[in-house]
């Protein structure tokens, strides 16, 4: 295995905290069943803008 790449298993969520985290925040705005391909590309991106903008706690917070 190549350093630095890390793989999980399958429907193993406790091993991928961040990314759980990122998918329960846009589920705030998004309800599980909307079809993202009919959402408008300038509405995604200010989506995406507002969760990138939002502050998180980090190292030094």
């Amino acid at each position: 295995m190549p350093e630095g790449r890390f793989f999980f298993d399958r429907h193993s969520p406790w091993q991928k905290g961040s990314v759980e985290n990122a998918n329960g925040r846009l589920r705030r705005y998004l309800p599980q069943n909307t079809v993202i391909g009919v959402l408008a590309p300038a509405d995604l991106a200010q989506l995406a803008a507002h969760l990138n903008g939002t502050p998180r706690k980090g190292p030094g917070y």
